[in-house]
């Protein structure tokens, strides 16, 4: 069974079934996850996802799509992601604070794209690059 780790403050070390990659500022994990068909046994809410904010790109990006549901605990296809505001895309979006995601329903006009800016000195290969 999944039990929560009392006093942990990162999720992560939690004992979560799911964690968020949230590590980077260049590579960031957003758009690369979906799930479907996924059941639970003896796991409490709580330890579904571990979602660990932090500055970082790839903590502002985080999130997966849920093609049915069954990852969110919804009866229809979903998208969740970090807690970030622009993340709340609409009325039926909901904050699932024990994963510190908003679970937003899935529809053929709510999709994840990504742009990605280098900026030779701040973001890129090289932070260190002083050309």
């Amino acid at each position: 069974a999944y039990i929560a780790k009392e006093g942990q403050q990162n999720p992560q070390l939690d004992n979560r079934v799911i964690i968020s990659m949230t590590h980077s500022d260049m590579f960031k994990p957003e758009g690369i996850s979906a799930t479907r068909n996924i059941t639970f046994k003896n796991v409490s809410h709580r330890q579904v996802v571990g979602n660990y904010l932090t500055n970082t790109g790839s903590s502002r990006y985080y999130n997966f799509a849920d093609f049915d549901g069954s990852m969110v605990g919804r009866p229809y296809p979903a998208l969740a992601a970090t807690n970030n505001s622009w993340w709340h895309i609409g009325d039926d979006c909901v904050m699932e604070e024990d994963w510190a995601l908003w679970v937003c329903r899935k529809t053929q006009d709510r999709v994840v794209g990504s742009v990605s800016f280098m900026i030779p000195g701040l973001i890129g290969e090289s932070l260190s690059c002083n050309t």
